[in-house]
């Protein structure tokens, strides 16, 4: 009997992401909500990151627009093979009440599913699948930028796909253009990864 249940609940699963696999396939479109910083650390040093209030009031936003601003670097519908609407005014007003005092980091934090789901309830829409990344580490020490993609049903807040991805800094001048290089290096990343992660 207990063999029964457990192979009854490995096909429920597996139909599951099926489901979700067919729903992102057959999607026109997909919203970009943006970069989502609420659950962020900046992992390093004060120097590496003196003026975290500018990075909350300035840089947050800045990083989003730039992904706007940029659509031929910052390829979203190339990455997705998806037409793309915007959408990232949520993003910035739930960014620009993250507490800089908390920040700074020594060590990389760790954002759980549980978590990507609790952000993800606060971003809605009428329809269709929303398209959302959610930042976990600035990381200095590790030359890294790390994030979950999230594909989500807008309307009812479901998370259909949820995969993390760990980047490479590729350099920049200035502050913002040098961790903007490790959002760019995960679209590259993303671009490569995205067919597998659906068939996962």
């Amino acid at each position: 009997m207990k063999k029964c249940i457990v192979v009854f609940l490995l096909f429920a699963t597996l139909g599951l992401q099926a489901q979700n696999r067919e729903r992102i396939e057959a999607a026109p479109s997909f919203t970009w909500y943006g970069l989502d910083f609420t659950q962020a650390r900046m992992v390093g040093s004060d120097v590496d990151f003196s003026d975290r209030a500018k990075i909350v009031s300035s840089f947050f936003d800045q990083w989003n627009q730039l992904i706007l601003n940029e659509p031929e670097k910052f390829n979203l519908e190339a990455t997705f093979n998806k037409r793309i609407t915007n959408n990232i005014s949520i993003a910035s007003q739930r960014n620009a009440g993250v507490d800089y005092l908390k920040l700074l980091a020594d060590k990389p934090n760790t954002v759980t599913l549980e978590e990507v789901n609790g952000v993800v309830k606060n971003y809605s829409g009428d329809e269709g699948i929303g398209l959302l990344f959610v930042i976990e580490n600035f990381d200095k020490p590790a030359v890294k930028v790390r994030f979950w993609v999230v594909l989500f049903d807008v309307k009812t807040h479901e998370v259909l796909m949820a995969k993390q991805t760990e980047n490479k800094l590729g350099g920049g001048i200035g502050f913002r253009n040098y961790w903007a290089s490790g959002i760019y290096a995960g679209f590259k990343n993303i671009k490569t990864l995205y067919p597998s992660w659906l068939k996962s």
